[in-house]
């Protein structure tokens, strides 16, 4: 039997039930922040459609 599916370092495909939908399709996307310019108007490779930088400052070690 051929392998079905293929592997992608820092990539991970969920599928989740909610109570407003039978399937929800999402990618967890592993990301160096270390890497990232949070400076407005810097030039990225990704695009954020969120604060990242507030966000990140609400997360404990505790919550991962």
């Amino acid at each position: 039997m051929q392998n079905l599916f293929m592997e992608f370092e820092g990539f991970i495909l969920v599928d989740r039930k909610t109570p407003h939908t039978s399937s929800r399709k999402g990618l967890i996307v592993a990301l160096d922040l270390e890497k990232y310019d949070f400076n407005k108007g810097s030039q990225n490779l990704i695009e954020l459609k969120v604060n990242l930088r507030n966000y990140i400052n609400t997360i404990s070690i505790s919550d991962v």
